[in-house]
C-alpha cells in the first residue's frame, strides 16, 4: 500500500482537476419555472398522510444522484469474506442511521453486486434496485428521529465504476497483481458496500475482511483485532472519526510490516509488498518529519 501513497495522492489531485473540467458536463439542467402557482391543501381533521420516501439524491451541482435524503448514517460495519484470486466477496453491510423525517421508504447507492437479503430494524424488507439506486421499504413507516438499523447481505464480483467526472481512471474496488486495492473518490465507494455515497454524510466504519492466509488486510483506522481461523485470517479495523464514505478502503496484499511512532506518539504502520527495495522503504522514514511539518500548519 506504501508503494502506492504518491500514486493515489496525484489521483486525488488529478481527480480535482477532472471535476472541475467536467463541471459543466454534468451540471443537471434546470426545470422551468411552473406557469401557475400550487395551493398545498391540508388533510382533512383525523386524516393522517402517508410519510414520503426519503429523496434518490441530495442534488449536488456536479453529481445530483449521489447520496440519498432523508436519513443521517451514524456508522457502517462491513463484514467481508474474500476470495482474493477470484476477485469475488460475501457482503454484509450493517449501517445504523436516525430518520431525518418521516420515510416510508428509503435509498442506498450500490452498484453491481447481487444483493440476497435486506432486513431494515430486524425485519425483512422489500427492495428495488435501478442502476446503482436501492430503494427499500421497510416493513412499518419510520417517525422522525427514529433509529434504524439497515443490513444488506450481498456477493459477487465488484465491477470498477467509470465515471466521467474522472474519465481517466477505474473507481472502487479493483484487482491488481499484486492483490486488492479501493480507490473511491469521488463515486467508487458504492461498487463494494450500499451507502449513503456522499461526503456530506460522514460516519464512522468498522471493516472485518476475512482473507486466505497469507494475505493480509490494511484499512482506515487501527487495526483492533486479528483473528486466526487456520487457512483464513480475518482482520477488525475501527475508524472512529467520521469519514466521508469515499475514504473508506481496503487493500489486501501480501505485505511486511514496518511500525514506527509519529508526532505524538501516533504508530504509523507501512505495508511493503513483498519485495520492495530497501531504498524505496528508507524513504518512508520522513514521514513522521511531514506530518510534524503538516500539523503546524493545519493543526
Amino acid at each position: 500500500m506504501a508503494h502506492c501513497a504518491w500514486r493515489f495522492g496525484l489521483i486525488r489531485l488529478l481527480a480535482l482537476l477532472g471535476l472541475a473540467l467536467g463541471a459543466a458536463a454534468c451540471q443537471p439542467q434546470t426545470a422551468p419555472a411552473p406557469t401557475t402557482a400550487v395551493t398545498e391543501i391540508p388533510p382533512a381533521p383525523g386524516v393522517t398522510l402517508a410519510a414520503p420516501a426519503g429523496a434518490a439524491g441530495l442534488g449536488d451541482p456536479l453529481y445530483p444522484a449521489l447520496g440519498n435524503g432523508g436519513y443521517d448514517v451514524q456508522h457502517y460495519t462491513i463484514d467481508l469474506t474474500v476470495d482474493v484470486a477470484r476477485n469475488m466477496l460475501d457482503g454484509v453491510t450493517t449501517i445504523t442511521a436516525h430518520a431525518m423525517q418521516p420515510l416510508s421508504a428509503f435509498n442506498l447507492d450500490f452498484s453491481g453486486l447481487t444483493i440476497t437479503r435486506v432486513t431494515v430494524n430486524g425485519q425483512s424488507a422489500d427492495y428495488r434496485r435501478q442502476g446503482s439506486e436501492t430503494t427499500i421499504t421497510p416493513p412499518q413507516p419510520l417517525a422522525a428521529g427514529a433509529r434504524l438499523t439497515v443490513t444488506v447481505a450481498y456477493r459477487g464480483e465488484p465491477q470498477p465504476i467509470r465515471d466521467p467526472g474522472v474519465p481517466f481512471v477505474p473507481l472502487g474496488w479493483q484487482r491488481f497483481e499484486q492483490g486488492i486495492a479501493v480507490v473511491s473518490e469521488p463515486s467508487g465507494a458504492m461498487n463494494w458496500f450500499p451507502s449513503n455515497n456522499h461526503p456530506a454524510d460522514k460516519a464512522t466504519f468498522t471493516f472485518r475482511v476475512q482473507v486466505p492466509k497469507p494475505y493480509q488486510v490494511a484499512a482506515n483506522g487501527v487495526l483492533a483485532d486479528t483473528q486466526d481461523a487456520g487457512s483464513s485470517t480475518t482482520f477488525v479495523w475501527q475508524m472512529t472519526d467520521p469519514m466521508a464514505t469515499y475514504l473508506a478502503t481496503v487493500h489486501i496484499g501480501r505485505y511486511e510490516v514496518v511500525t514506527a511512532t509519529g508526532p505524538g506518539g501516533v504508530t504509523l504502520r507501512h505495508y511493503f509488498p513483498l519485495g520492495t527495495p530497501d531504498t524505496v522503504k528508507a524513504r518512508f522514514a520522513r514521514i513522521p518529519q511531514m506530518m510534524q511539518f503538516m500539523t503546524e500548519r493545519f493543526g
